[in-house]
């Protein structure tokens, strides 16, 4: 399940899963990409909604791994759900309430109102002309280490992983709706599968 501003298309952790031999099934979570907001507005009813797709698919049982924003989704997906997931990976993944000290900042909300598209078809233009500053910048917002080390450790897949993540239709709709997706104590407490 893909994080915030990403949608099926993103190819971003897909190839390792795929050339490691797992099947993938890549959905775009409700309200990114052509999934409907209205298709799961709460992280319980995206849960449900991803349960079901399984169904349809004829899935029995899967590992779920959910990056970012997706977290919630998955954690009530395996809470609501544990005889369709035979394990949970949460990879980078919002498992708090937003208003908890470690909660997401409100800097996240304000990049999804106002111009959103603009901002995120500028910063698309930015990744294909210079993706080593993207990646860097990006990077530098989410690690321990200096820059310069970032710059210095950046390879060409690394490169095109990030132009890759900024080709897809990002949805300011979604990422809002995500932004009210809370899980609470006894959500965690519910998941019952092997987790990392």
């Amino acid at each position: 399940l893909h994080g915030e501003a990403s949608c099926c298309r993103e190819r971003v952790m897909h190839p390792p899963l795929a050339n490691a031999g797992f099947r993938l099934v890549v959905p775009s979570r409700p309200g990114y990409g052509r999934t409907p907001l209205h298709v799961g507005r709460t992280a319980a009813d995206a849960a449900d909604a991803m349960s079901g797709l399984l169904a349809s698919l004829g899935i029995a049982r899967a590992i779920v791994v959910a990056v970012s924003s997706a977290g919630p989704t998955a954690v009530l997906l395996a809470a609501r759900h544990p005889d369709r997931v035979s394990g949970l990976v949460l990879q980078s993944a919002v498992c708090c309430s937003a208003s908890s000290p470690w909660g997401r900042p409100s800097s996240v909300r304000e990049f999804f109102t106002g111009p959103f598209g603009l901002r995120w078809r500028l910063l698309g233009l930015a990744a294909r002309l210079a993706p080593r500053l993207v990646a860097v910048r990006m990077l530098a917002l989410t690690s321990t280490r200096d820059t310069l080390d970032i710059r210095a450790r950046l390879r060409r897949s690394d490169l095109e992983a990030v132009q890759r993540f900024f080709s897809c239709d990002a949805s300011a709709a979604g990422a809002l709706a995500d932004w009210d997706h809370e899980l609470t104590d006894a959500d965690l407490a519910a998941v019952r599968v092997p987790t990392l």
